[in-house]
């Protein structure tokens, strides 16, 4: 019976916490978006996509040794 009671309390502080974050949320006002074409969008994908897969072949990264 305590622990229920104690789970309620604690789920009830919970909800009146999410709901407050709701109602004021913490963002940046001052962010900007900046929009770019479709081609520097694909090079700067191929080139991340191209140093991951020579970091994979340079390091096993699946049985944990750094060879």
């Amino acid at each position: 019976m305590k622990i229920s009671l104690l789970f309620f309390i604690l789920g009830i502080i919970l909800i009146f916490v999410g709901y407050s974050h709701q109602l004021k949320p913490t963002c940046n006002p001052n962010s900007n978006i900046e929009f770019i074409n479709e081609d520097t969008f694909n090079t700067m994908v191929k080139n991340n996509a191209s140093k991951i897969f020579n970091q994979m072949n340079h390091k096993n990264t699946f049985l944990g040794n750094g060879e």
